[in-house]
């Protein structure tokens, strides 16, 4: 009853009143003059239009009154939205402003609301990161990270002074008819976690560098003394000294792994693209396996395709990271007298390389998590705790970074196939990482 009483004040419900005035007018002139029945039936016409009337103004009432709630809690929402929301019409007229734009620009919404803002304002200190923000060609370092034509779309701002680091969002809004009303940027400030970041990559670069150096060194001692006047050494002493060179190599995998993986995240893991011949490449990777594989008792066949593969840019040192990787892996977590086929087929605009082993396999659930960092698979801890769980997020990074794809199929105690295809056209490979050679 009181809705229905709040509803009756609303100011559309004003042509119902006006309604029931006439209607009561009529009714009392329609009394007096006309005789029954013809003023019963003059009062039911009455009672039927002012029933019409307040149901029609009853629903605009409603419809409105919804309309208004929504949009408050639309505003209490935005209003309290953790990132930072700007709302501006196609004029870039600025509509919305919430508490923590306020906070991350240090302006006030009271003085932005309803203004129109251009280039010119990036002139002012106080509104120049908004306005860099609004209009992202005049910030200093710009990275799509989705199609720009697409909305919603997604980008990176970098500023130096002051040193901030933001993820922006733009949704475009329209009407039914795909009129442009407006649109909304969600900035996500990222400063902060982009510190941390660089802290953690400083003190693991640093950590690696200074665990590289000496590790070096040991290993480079090692190797003399079981390659040069050897033969006062007993057999024990030897497989002591293979022992710790084989324990060394081990941390300083390690250590390099871990410098790919601090590379890899800021940016700094090189590529140098160069007409290469794939296949050579494989071949002679292959001889430095051919014994490692004997020592396993696992024989490694290769299948190129009869017709070849002609040469083509990619990264060879990068490319021999991967399939040293896939091929350490194919070994070290094979059977006995197994085996790995590494077949490499043409799909043009592509070749496909796949690494098939008949080894213990990896869990159906846990093959999504199989090129995240530190992964190692819970039936591989069984059989060897040791391991870095970096080489396939590296190997990942890499062939992506080539404008490839890689992916596994596998099924438990039978065997894992890694495939991963590489563009034979150099104008599929990402532009930010396609600093080729000219050679």
């Amino acid at each position: 009853m009181n809705k229905i009483l709040t509803y009756l004040s609303f100011p559309e419900m004003i042509v119902f009143w006006i309604i029931l005035v006439v209607v009561l007018f009529l009714v009392g002139i329609i009394f007096y003059f006309v005789v029954s029945p013809w003023n019963l039936i003059g009062l039911i016409v009455g009672i039927i239009l002012l029933i019409i009337t307040f149901v029609f103004c009853l629903k605009n009432v409603i419809k409105y009154y919804q309309v208004l709630s929504e949009r408050d809690q639309i505003k209490t929402v935005v209003s309290n939205f953790t990132d930072a929301i700007i709302g501006y019409d196609p004029n870039f007229k600025i509509t919305i402003f919430n508490t923590t734009a306020e906070n991350l620009f240090d302006v006030m919404a009271t003085s932005i609301l309803g203004k129109t803002i251009s280039p010119e304002w990036a002139k002012n200190e106080k509104t120049k990161i908004l306005t860099q923000v609004l209009f992202p060609s005049l910030a200093p370092s710009m990275v799509w990270r989705t199609d720009p034509a697409v909305f919603p779309n997604v980008m990176d701002l970098s500023f130096s002074d002051p040193v901030l680091e933001f993820t922006i969002t733009t949704i475009r809004v329209t009407n039914a008819k795909g009129k442009i009303l407006g649109f909304f940027k969600i900035i996500k400030d990222r400063t902060r976690e982009e510190e941390i970041l660089k802290s953690k990559s400083e003190f693991l670069t640093v950590a690696a560098h200074q665990m590289r150096t000496p590790l070096s060194g040991i290993k480079w001692g090692l190797e003399t003394l079981l390659s040069e006047g050897n033969e006062n050494l007993t057999d024990i002493q030897k497989d002591l000294l293979k022992k710790n060179l084989e324990a060394t190599d081990k941390i300083l995998r390690l250590a390099n792994d871990l410098l790919d993986t601090v590379n890899i995240e800021s940016g700094k893991f090189g590529y140098e693209f160069v007409q290469s011949d794939l296949l050579d490449l494989m071949s002679k990777l292959l001889e430095d396996y051919l014994s490692i594989a004997e020592q396993y008792d696992i024989k490694i066949y290769l299948e190129p395709p009869a017709d070849g593969i002609p040469p083509f840019k990619f990264d060879p040192m990068r490319i021999r990271i991967v399939v040293q990787n896939l091929l350490e892996n194919a070994l070290r977590y094979n059977v006995k007298n197994g085996q790995i086929i590494i077949k490499v087929e043409k799909k043009s605009p592509y070749v496909e390389i796949s690494i098939s082993d008949t080894g213990i396999g990896i869990p159906k659930n846990e093959l999504p998590k199989l090129f995240t960092k530190f992964y190692r698979g819970s039936n591989i801890l069984k059989y060897e705790t040791e391991g870095t769980g970096l080489g396939l997020y590296i190997t990942k990074n890499i062939v992506e970074a080539h404008g490839g794809k890689i992916w596994a199929e596998s099924i438990e105690n039978r065997g894992t196939t890694i495939h991963f295809t590489l563009p034979m056209d150099e104008k599929l490979i990402p532009k930010r990482y396609s600093t080729s050679s000219p050679f």
